[in-house]
Parts: structure tokens; C-alpha cells; sequence
């Protein structure tokens, strides 16, 4: 089958689309993602199966949506010897047109038109094949099986084998058929030979029982004769095997009598050798108390040399241990002597100390507040003024246009001096003058001037224009003299220079006063400060208080320091000694201790021995007075004699049973009456058997046994007939089956290398010369070799089954022509799974497939099949392209 021309119309979102194929080769469609390139995938499929009247789910999601239209597939294909037009439209109007062009002109609509259609393809197309051969968007790709007919067919000739075709699928149809007749499909009976198996088997075995049955007849009849005739002989050993066993009892009774005279004489010599036993026991224990007695001395003298020993060491030991308390003692009152003495001058030290301690911290204080009242005064300076350099340049800059002013004043401007010939009192501008005699007082006239003569005269005094103007700029240069001044509070240039430098030093005193606060209170407070200085003072004058007049204070702290280490030098060195001595003293006592020890574990001895010395001699004494030793030697000796006697006794009596050999008589006798229950239950199942036999006899006489053998040999007969027929007819099933099956397996292996040739081929330009595949019995790929290593399939990555599998579609389709069923390959965007060097070899591989069949690729990237060389292309438009 070829696919020329594929046409959607209002199929899902393709409005109208039409796109032509080659018949061979390779054709790749690109479009972008929802503009039909599945659609027509589905559409091809949607016009063969379905009729124009279905309105199954597909159908209905293949409408538009929103769009009250029927979607529309036309396809122009051949197959075999056939070309055709094929349209059909479902939902609305619904219509199926089929025009068929070669061989020969055709039209037909609706059903007719679908049923001719499939009826061309059943007979031209392998309907397995075409659905192997189809590789669907966003399904996982797996390597298919091609056992199809087509292929098989395919195979063969080329394998140069004869094409029976379906000559030879109806005969191994018809040997399958046969087979299973007979056999399941596991090789076993099936249920019809079972049953027939099962009734033979019962009518054999019903035979058989009968011929058993008469069988077992004949026999009880020669059984109960031979019964008659043993039983005589059975009856006379009854007689013999009692007579055996009364003899043999009489002798056995003798053997228990001599029995219980040995158990007797047994006990007696028990209860004799007990007592002789007692009697040893009472000599032993006498024996014993009197070696105690002897031991308990010993000890005794034992334990009291050990006390005159222990005696020497034990006093040497007191001795040396109130020498080391006396010595200890001694170290200890020097020490505390020392001690003492050495807290008292460490003391004073401290005391001295803390006289200088507190005469600092009150330095530091005094210094503290000092700065305090200075930085207090300072700040108060500082605050007070308001005056700068800068404004004392302002100052000095008006003071000099004051002179400057004051000069040109004077050089331009009337002049009045009054020269007093006696005291006089002068009115000048509003003030009072007084003048001595001889005193002379001049004064410049800017403008004018009025003088009073007191009691005498009135004069006024006038300047020129000149001298005015002159005075009026001095009168503004001394007025902003004095509002400068005014406004920093000082009434002239002196006055600012001096309140200048008092601030300036102001400043000094601060950082000078800020600075000694800092480094006399450094992480203190002045009122932590204080507290020290009290808490210092208070104790200096406590122990002042306390301390007695004698010994007197040393001069100074250094002079203290230089007793205490004195002082600490000695007290090691007697605490040092102190040490020794009590290390001595502990070692002396642990002496004494364990002499101490030794002489009370020895007085202890000494104790104990005399006890146990008394109390062996007191259980002697009362023993003996209990029982002479005289009379515990008599008691010891009889008993010695009893048990001698009774001994030998025992011994004569043991003697005569071993001549009786009673294990043997046991033995015998025990047979003996054995033999007699035998004969008596042989005799009773003699007797027994026979009534049995006689009973069985009368019954199975009358049954008729000879007749139902008869019968059940026949139909043993007829089913044996009907068993044989269908074994020899299920055998030869089954030799055919699997004779034919050789030669049909013979034959796929010799026409299996073509397509395990084509797929290598196409393998070795993707993955390389060393690749190869390992086909199954489906011609499905079971295993893959590359550079000398084998794996299953399923070992494989995605990408490598992925590829796998469109080379074998590829090869499966180039070996099958169009003539004899074969059909393009459809791909709908496969080999995603692949990279880029592999893609490359791919597309060299389906470019060499296409020059042998019809490939049909689907994608929306285009560059995944860049390197199919000879490809034709065809773009689908844009979704607003193809409305």
C-alpha cells in the first residue's frame, strides 16, 4: 500500500488542509505544535475503520469546537493492483464516496463504498503489518514482532524458498486442527481421550477383579483342604510343646527357691556389713577425738609462742609511735607559731598598704575635685564669653577705622585750648570740667562747641564744613565700634582682647581639668571613688584599734613586706617539716596497728585454741564414759565374725544357682511357653480359616462368577478397540504436528537471515561495523550486539530501543513490496529519546530505508530529521493559514 494524497477538512483544528506524498521514499511533514500533523495520522486511521454513521468518542472529539460542522478525511491511496479516492464525512450529513481508478473504474457510496474498500485491503494489504509499521505521538516506542504473513511470505522467497502462500497456512491450520483432537496445547490429553483412557481402565480393572474373584475361589477350595490336613500335626505339637513346658517349670520353680534364699542370705550380709560398718564409724570417731584432743594442745602451744613472739615488736612499735606524736606535736606548734605570727605581719603590710592606698585614692580624689571646680569654672568661662578670634579681628578692623577716622578728624578740625590761671570749673558739651592752675585742656571742634565759664563767660566754638564731614565718618566708625563690642559684651579692644584670651584659656583649664579627671577616675565614679577612700579609712582605723601596742608596727610597707616574706618562707619550710612528721606519725601508727592486729589475731588464737582444746577433751571424756574403748574393740571384732559367716553363706548359695544356669532355664522356659501359645493359636487359626473358607465356599457358589467374567471380557474387549483407535489416531496427530513443525521451523530460520541482514545493514550506519541483533521466533529483536558486547532489549536505554525499533519497521518494510501486502511507515515525532550524533546516523539509516518504501514522517522539530538526505518536506501551514 501507498498513500499519494491525504485531505483534512474541519477536522479538530484543521479547517482545510490537503498535503501529497511520493509513492516512494522518504516525506518528512513540518508544522508547529496543534496545526494537524497528528491529525493526519488519526485521520488515516479514522477513514478506514469507522463509518460515516458512527458517532463513537473519536468520532465526536474529531469535530471542532464551537463549530456545528462534520469533520471531513479524503485520501487518495493504492494497494496491490488497486488506486483509489477515498472521502468520508461523519456527524453531519454523513457521506462515504469511494472512486477506484485502476484496474478498472469504480464508484461507490455510504456502506458499499466502506465494505469495497476493506474488502481491497484484506485481499492486498497485511493488516498486522500496516499496524506494526505505524509509531504514534507520545506512546513508548517498543521493538515490535513482525511475524506476519507478508513478511513471512517475503522471507521466503527471498531465503529462494516455493511460496505456498495460504496453501500452506490452510494445511498447518488443518495439522493444528488435527492435533488438537487429541492433545492440548501444552502436549497433554485433552478430556475426550482422558475419558475414553478411563473407561477402558474400568472395564480392564472389572475384569480383572472378577478373574481375581474366581481366581481367589479356586484357591480357597485347595486352601481349605491343605487346612484339613495340617490340622493334626498342629494338634499333636500342642500336645509336645506343653509337655516341654511343665518339665521345664517344675526346674524353675527349684531356681526361685534358691533365689529367695541367695536374696535373704544377701540381706542378711547387708544388714551384718552395716553393722560392722557402725562399729568401724565408732572406733574411727574415738580415733578422731582423740587426735582432735592432741591437735587442740599443739595449738594451743602453737598460739602461745606466736603471743611471746609478737610481744618485742609490739612494744618496740608503741615506743616509736609516741616519739613521732612527740615529734609531730612539736613540728605542729612551731608551725602555729609561725602561722600566727606570719598573719600578723601580713597584716600590718596590709595595713600599711592600705595607708598608701588610701593617701592615693585620696590624691586622686583631691585632684578630681580640684578639676572638677576648675572644669565647673572653666565651662562657666567659656559659656560667659562669646567672643572669637575672628569677631576680635572684626573689633580690631573698627578700631582701626576709629584711629584712621580720628586722624583725619583731628588734622582738619578747629582746636580749643584752655590754659587755667586758677582753679575753674568749665561747663564743655553738658560736662563738668575742673582745672587746676597751670593744667591745660585741648579739645577738636568738629562742629561746634559751647563752653560755660562758670560765674564768667559763655563761648561757642564753630568748625568748618570740612572738619563736620570728618567728624560725622569718625562719629559712625565709633558708633559701629561700639555696636561690634556691645554685641560680645565688652566695651572696647582691649576689653575684647583680654575676654579673647580668657576664653582661650578657659578652653586650656577644660581640656587640662577633663584630662586629669579621666586619669585619676579611669573606670570609677566619684562617688565609688569616695566609698573606697571610707571604706579604706574605716578599716585603717579598726585596726589601729585593734591591734596591740606589741610587737610594735614596722617603720614602713616595705620593711612589712620584707617580714611577711621572711616569715612565709619559714612557714613553708616548718609546714614542709610538719608534713614529714605527720606522714611519720601515720606511718608509725599504721605499724602499731598492725602489731596490734597481729597480737589480738594471736591472743584470738590463743583463745580459741583453749577452747577447742577443752571441748575435745570434754566430748572424749564423755565419749569414753558413754562407751569404754575396750567395748568399742569387742562391738568391732564381733560384728568382723557375723559377716564373715554370712559372706560364705552367700557364696555356697550363688554357687548352686550358676550350676542351675537360670538365665538359660529362663530362657527355655520362656520359649517353652511361647511355643505352647503358638501351637494353640495356630491350631485356633487352623480351625477358624477352615469355617471361614467353607462359609466363603457356600456364598461365592452361587454368584455366578464364570458368567460375569464373560461379560465383563467383552466390553473389556470393545473398549480396548475404541482405546487403540484414538491412541494410533492422537499419535500419528501428534508425528505430523511435529514433523511439520521441524520443516516449518527449518524454513523461518533459512528465510530469518534476510531480515536480520536488512536490519544490520541499517543498524551499522547508526551504532557503527560491530553492530548486529539476535531476531525471536515473532522476528521480534531480542538481543543487541555492539564492539563485541551483547545485552537484552529491555538492558537497553530509552533512546537505543527507541532507535531499535524504527530500524526494524524500516527493514520489515523495504523487504515486503507494495504488491504483496506490504505498507508505509508512519512516524509521529519518534525519536525524541535520541541525541545529536546519534539523530545524525539515524537520518542516514531512513534515507537508505526510503529508496525501498514508503516512509511518512510527522514532526514538529524540524531539525531532528535535518540529515534525512533525500527526504521531500512538505510545511503545513499556520492554523490561520490553513482557515
Amino acid at each position: 500500500m501507498r498513500i499519494h494524497r491525504i485531505k483534512l477538512r474541519d477536522f479538530k483544528g484543521v479547517a482545510n488542509c490537503e498535503v501529497d506524498i511520493p509513492a516512494d521514499g522518504v516525506t518528512i511533514i513540518e508544522g508547529d505544535n496543534e496545526v494537524g500533523k497528528s491529525s493526519l495520522a488519526e485521520a488515516v486511521r479514522l477513514v478506514f475503520q469507522e463509518l460515516d454513521t458512527s458517532k463513537k468518542a473519536h468520532i465526536r472529539a474529531a469535530q471542532p469546537v464551537g463549530r456545528d460542522v462534520g469533520p471531513e478525511v479524503e485520501i487518495e491511496a493504492s494497494s496491490g493492483g488497486y488506486r483509489f479516492v477515498y472521502r468520508k464525512r461523519w456527524l453531519r450529513r454523513p457521506e462515504t464516496v469511494l472512486e477506484i481508478s485502476e484496474p478498472r473504474h469504480e464508484q461507490l457510496v455510504h456502506r458499499e463504498a466502506h465494505e469495497r474498500v476493506n474488502s481491497l485491503l484484506d485481499e492486498t494489504l497485511d493488516r498486522v503489518l500496516w499496524d506494526a509499521l505505524w509509531v504514534d505521538q507520545g506512546v513508548r516506542l517498543a521493538t515490535p514482532s513482525f511475524d506476519v504473513p507478508s513478511l513471512r511470505q517475503s522471507l521466503d522467497a527471498s531465503a529462494g524458498g516455493a511460496q505456498g502462500g495460504d496453501a500452506d497456512e490452510l494445511l498447518w491450520d488443518r495439522v493444528c486442527a488435527e492435533r488438537a483432537r487429541y492433545w492440548t496445547s501444552t502436549g497433554r490429553m485433552n478430556a475426550e481421550r482422558t475419558e475414553q483412557q478411563r473407561r477402558y481402565k474400568d472395564a480392564a480393572e472389572t475384569a480383572e477383579g472378577l478373574s481375581g474373584q474366581l481366581s481367589a475361589l479356586t484357591s480357597a477350595a485347595g486352601e481349605l483342604d491343605r487346612h484339613r490336613r495340617e490340622q493334626s500335626q498342629l494338634a499333636e505339637n500342642h500336645t509336645l510343646a506343653e509337655r516341654e513346658h511343665r518339665e521345664l517349670n517344675a526346674k524353675w520353680q527349684q531356681v526361685l527357691t534358691l533365689r529367695n534364699q541367695r536374696d535373704q542370705a544377701e540381706r542378711q550380709l547387708e544388714a551384718t556389713q552395716a553393722q560392722l560398718e557402725t562399729a568401724k564409724g565408732h572406733r574411727a570417731r574415738r580415733d578422731e577425738l582423740a587426735e582432735q584432743v592432741n591437735a587442740a594442745e599443739r595449738q594451743l602451744a602453737q598460739a602461745h609462742a606466736e603471743i611471746d613472739a609478737i610481744a618485742p615488736a609490739l612494744a618496740l612499735a608503741t615506743q616509736l609511735r609516741d616519739e613521732a606524736e612527740t615529734e609531730f606535736d612539736t613540728a605542729q606548734r612551731s608551725l602555729a607559731t609561725a602561722e600566727s605570727e606570719l598573719r600578723r605581719v601580713q597584716d600590718d603590710r596590709d595595713f600599711l598598704r592600705h595607708i598608701i592606698e588610701a593617701e592615693l585614692l585620696q590624691e586622686r580624689h583631691d585632684r578630681v575635685i580640684g578639676a572638677q571646680q576648675q572644669l565647673a569654672q572653666a565651662e562657666a568661662d567659656w559659656d560667659s564669653s562669646r567672643i572669637t578670634s575672628d569677631l576680635v579681628a572684626e573689633i580690631e578692623g573698627a578700631h582701626l577705622r576709629v584711629v584712621q577716622a580720628d586722624a583725619r578728624t583731628l588734622s582738619g578740625a578747629a582746636n580749643v585750648e584752655i590754659s587755667a590761671l586758677r582753679p575753674m570749673s568749665l561747663g564743655i558739651a553738658g560736662e563738668v570740667l575742673q582745672l587746676d592752675p597751670a593744667e591745660n585742656h585741648s579739645q577738636a571742634v568738629a562742629d561746634s562747641l559751647d563752653i560755660e565759664i562758670a560765674d564768667v563767660a559763655s563761648v561757642r566754638v564753630t568748625a568748618g564744613a570740612e572738619a563736620k564731614e570728618s567728624v560725622a565718618r569718625l562719629a559712625a566708625a565709633e558708633s559701629a565700634l561700639r555696636q561690634l563690642c556691645t554685641s560680645v559684651g565688652v566695651s572696647d579692644l582691649s576689653e575684647a582682647r583680654e575676654a579673647l584670651r580668657r576664653r582661650e584659656s578657659a578652653a586650656s583649664e577644660r581640656e587640662t581639668a577633663q584630662r586629669t579627671i579621666k586619669q585619676d577616675l579611669r573606670d570609677l565614679t566619684v562617688e565609688v571613688l569616695e566609698q573606697k577612700i571610707r571604706g579604706l579609712l574605716h578599716g585603717i582605723e579598726e585596726y589601729r584599734k585593734l591591734r596591740p601596742d606589741e610587737p610594735p608596727l614596722p617603720p614602713d610597707y616595705d620593711e612589712a613586706r620584707r617580714l611577711a616574706s621572711e616569715l612565709e618562707e619559714q612557714s613553708a619550710v616548718l609546714l614542709r617539716t610538719r608534713d614529714d612528721r605527720q606522714s611519720r606519725l601515720a606511718e608509725r601508727r599504721n605499724a602499731l596497728n598492725d602489731e596490734g592486729v597481729r597480737q589480738a589475731v594471736a591472743a584470738n588464737g590463743v583463745d580459741m585454741s583453749q577452747q577447742a582444746n577443752a571441748a575435745a577433751k570434754t566430748a572424749l571424756a564423755e565419749a569414753r564414759a558413754d562407751r569404754s574403748d575396750q567395748a568399742l574393740k569387742d562391738a568391732y571384732d564381733d560384728a568382723e565374725r557375723r559377716a564373715d559367716t554370712d559372706e560364705r553363706h552367700l557364696s555356697e548359695l550363688r554357687n548352686r544357682l550358676s550350676e542351675a544356669n537360670e538365665e538359660s532355664l529362663a530362657v527355655r522356659l520362656e520359649n517353652a511357653g511361647n511355643a505352647v501359645l503358638r501351637a494353640e493359636r495356630e491350631l485356633n487359626t487352623n480351625r477358624e480359616r477352615q469355617s471361614e473358607l467353607e462359609i466363603e465356599l457356600d456364598i461365592r457358589g452361587n454368584e455366578g462368577l464364570h458368567t460375569k467374567l464373560g461379560l465383563a471380557e467383552a466390553v473389556k474387549r470393545r473398549q480396548q478397540r475404541k482405546h487403540l483407535s484414538l491412541e494410533s489416531r492422537a499419535q500419528a496427530a501428534r508425528l505430523l504436528y511435529e514433523t511439520l513443525s521441524r520443516h516449518r521451523e527449518a524454513a523461518h530460520r533459512r528465510y530469518l537471515a534476510p531480515f536480520k541482514a536488512r536490519i544490520d545493514e541499517l543498524g551499522q550506519h547508526v551504532f557503527g561495523p560491530t553492530f548486529a541483533v539476535e531476531l525471536d521466533n515473532e522476528l521480534g529483536i531480542a538481543r543487541r550486539t555492539l564492539d563485541g558486547v551483547t545485552l537484552n532489549v529491555d538492558q537497553l536505554s530509552t533512546g537505543a530501543r527507541e532507535q531499535l525499533g524504527i530500524l526494524a519497521r524500516l527493514a520489515c518494510a523495504a523487504i515486503v513490496s507494495p504488491t504483496e501486502g506490504g505498507a508505509p511507515v508512519i512516524i509521529d515525532d519518534a525519536l525524541g529519546w535520541s541525541d545529536p550524533h546519534r539523530l545524525e546516523r539515524m537520518g542516514a539509516a531512513i534515507a537508505s530505508a526510503g529508496s525501498h518504501c514508503q516512509v511518512i514522517i510527522l514532526t514538529c522539530t524540524p531539525g531532528r530529521y535535518a540529515h534525512v538526505g533525500n527526504a521531500t518536506v512538505v510545511n503545513l501551514p499556520t492554523a490561520s493559514q490553513s482557515e
